[in-house]
């Protein structure tokens, strides 16, 4: 998994002195490299988990296991296990589609093989520490199995102070079934034992839990592949307890509109492989929650890359479905037909960005093969102005050998990616599928967004063409009603955004009110500032990224669109910066040698101030975009602030408007 380099007289070390540990309390340990974070195996008097944290326990012991049909159960009170084996890796994984150029993978493991063809590998890195189940059964009892469930979960420690979790918006969920609906939902901060309240029955990672002296763990995972993303409910077992909950393998699916949903179920989460490694159970740690955003974890311990991307090129798109291809000052009807996506394609190549989307509308009966426009016409556009052209397609209308036809047939016209919607549920089929599709689209030479599906476990380091995923409570839903933009935003980046990249669609500039706002699907706006939406192409960094709003719009407010569509969408460097659940967030990245500063702020506004430690020393000067004098009554109103100096360790102090925010861009500062 990783890229190793064994450090013989370490490892023996170390090995002597755990095992010593683990022959007296049945206790095995992995150690992070810098020594502040540790994760404890048990196996008295049943197997579990516990993780430290600066010498505190934060998470308490939690059982954990798995029950496969046909097979001694593993974990339980009766588990042997035998002696383990150390391992410390070193080395950088070069990551160009990512937030930062390179990941560390420096890390500490303790792999503790048991009795009847199983084991537990332990991780510990200095973003975060591990667990995973892998089985070694023999072939001769058959080379599948059947995964009746699997214990898992976490217990948070007494000196937890608050948890940031979400559960699935209500109107999302299909058919009263929790498992069924997108991960889309507000993020929701409460006392560690009031998570379950209010009607909350399921939540979904990223779970974040704060403690009394700052630190943070956010609870994820890592490489599912065809296995189901988990869930948690309460668990009564225990104060502060999560309880993992799978979705069972679906026996019959039902194709509801475009979306394909589970009918029935069988008795089973998994039908896989007798001998392989299941996910990553990850607990992200940070020394603060504003650190959260720069966390690796997830994708540092997913399975290598399986394909090239020497030929993906990440950017931006003209996007037409938020805005419901609502332009004016034309000489033609606005709607599904050619002249309207030519003119998305001027738009793209006007300002630079690398493709125009045909999303939801394009196709009869959203079927990929009854095309409304003339797709090759369209893709020669493109070609010619530099744009690339990105087609929406359900999951629906690719099952089967529709995949691979339905994707060589459009790459052979030159289409460069699919946005892949309707993978609702979270059980084995669905991670089954993205595997498939991600394979099938790199034959072609294709990249993907999954769209309407649970946040990235890894699967973008594993199939690099994977640009982007979903899995959050984005910016689509202002169509429809007004929710708290700002806040939800703020606990957005410390949870969704510690998993990976997030389809978040940025870039409402009909910015109103909450007093003035009115949902609609012509003229869709937003209750944030636009210093707020313009520094969120910063803050939800995504290396296929979708401005939500119109041509139109932009070109009236091509100051705002000129800068942001500027803005880099993979980057060198990601660290967050500071902030709170609810008042504020900050984070920096940068490409190059130029750095770029996003701070979001709540609906209380205040006097913002945001040192810039990351900045070499020397003198620095910023291009800065900020809430206007008069943005509390009227939030489009911005300040467009140039040459401000900077020194290392400096303090930005600007006054965020209520739901404000600001972004700069900070370059190093010319020799007079």
């Amino acid at each position: 998994m990783y890229l190793k380099k064994r450090l013989a007289a370490a490892i023996a070390a170390m090995a002597a002195a755990q095992c010593a540990i683990a022959a007296d309390s049945g206790v095995f340990a992995a150690t992070s490299p810098d020594g502040r974070s540790a994760i404890r195996l048990h196996t008295k008097p049943e197997l579990g988990f516990s993780v430290e944290v600066d010498g505190k326990e934060r998470i308490a012991f939690t059982p954990v296991g798995m029950d496969i049909e046909g097979r001694p159960a593993i974990g339980g009170a009766d588990c042997k296990p035998g002696k383990p084996v150390y391992d410390v890796y070193k080395g950088k994984l070069v990551t160009p589609l990512y937030k930062k150029a390179s990941v560390n993978l420096t890390a500490n493991e303790t792999l503790v093989p048991f009795e009847g063809g199983w084991r537990v590998r332990l991780v510990a890195r200095d973003d975060g520490v591990a667990y995973r189940f892998e089985t070694l059964f023999k072939k001769e009892s058959g080379d599948t199995v059947a995964v009746k469930g699997e214990t898992a979960g976490f217990r948070l420690a007494a000196t937890c102070k608050s948890v940031l979790s979400t559960a699935p918006s209500p109107r999302s969920v299909y058919n009263g079934d929790p498992f069924q609906h997108p991960s889309e939902g507000l993020v929701e901060a409460t006392a560690p034992d009031a998570v379950f309240s209010d009607g909350r029955t399921h939540v979904f990672g990223p779970v974040v839990a704060e403690f009394e002296d700052g630190v943070a763990i956010a609870a994820m995972e890592s490489d599912i592949i065809e296995y189901p993303s988990m869930e948690y409910v309460k668990d009564d077992s225990a104060p502060r307890a999560f309880r993992a909950a799978f979705q069972p393998l679906p026996e019959k699916y039902r194709c509801s509109g475009w979306t394909l949903r589970a009918a029935s179920y069988t008795n089973c989460i998994a039908r896989t492989h007798a001998s392989r490694k299941y996910p990553w159970r990850v607990f992200g740690v940070a020394p603060e929650i504003g650190k959260l955003p720069g966390n690796d974890a997830v994708f540092a311990l997913a399975s290598p890359a399986q394909v090239d991307s020497k030929w993906v090129k990440p950017g931006k798109c003209a996007w037409e479905w938020w805005n419901s291809r609502n332009i004016s000052g034309v000489q033609f009807k606005a709607g599904v037909n050619n002249e309207t996506y030519e003119h998305y394609i001027d738009f793209a190549a006007e300002f630079k960005l690398e493709y125009a989307v045909l999303d939801l509308g394009w196709s009869k009966d959203c079927d990929p093969m009854k095309p409304l426009v003339d797709v090759p016409r369209l893709v020669k556009y493109g070609a010619k102005r530099g744009v690339g052209l990105i087609i929406w397609i359900p999951r629906a209308c690719l099952t089967g050998e529709k995949l691979r036809s339905t994707f060589g047939h459009y790459a052979k016209m030159g289409v460069k990616g699919v946005k892949i919607d309707g993978l609702d549920g979270r059980d084995q089929s669905v991670s089954a599928f993205m595997v498939r599709a991600a394979r099938a689209a790199a034959e072609c030479k294709l990249f993907l967004d999954f769209h309407g599906v649970y946040c990235p476990a890894g699967l973008n380091r594993t199939f690099p063409n994977v640009l982007n995923f979903e899995g959050v409570y984005g910016m689509e839903n202002v169509r429809w009603a007004s929710y708290p933009e700002s806040v939800n935003n703020i606990r957005t980046a410390y949870t969704r955004l510690a998993a990976g990249p997030a389809d978040y669609t940025p870039g409402a500039f009909r910015n109103r009110t909450a007093g003035d706002f009115k949902p609609s699907s012509n003229a869709p706006c937003t209750t944030t500032t636009r210093a707020h939406q313009m520094a969120l192409f910063v803050h939800f960094s995504a290396p296929l990224m979708m401005p939500c709003d119109s041509p139109s719009v932009y070109r009236r407010e091509k100051e705002c669109f000129d800068f942001v569509s500027k803005i880099p969408v993979t980057w060198d460097e990601t660290v967050g910066v500071g902030g709170t659940g609810d008042s504020h967030s900050a984070i920096a990245r940068r490409k190059g040698d130029v750095w770029y500063l996003s701070v979001i702020g709540g609906p209380g506004g205040g006097k913002s101030k945001t040192t810039v430690p990351f900045l070499d020393k020397g003198k620095w000067t910023a291009e800065i975009f900020a809430d206007g004098m008069n943005a509390a009554r009227d939030p489009a109103d911005y300040e467009h602030l140039t040459d401000v100096t900077l020194e290392y360790d400096d303090t930005i102090t600007m006054q965020l408007a209520p739901n404000g925010g600001y972004v700069a861009r900070i370059v190093r500062k010319k020799e007079q």
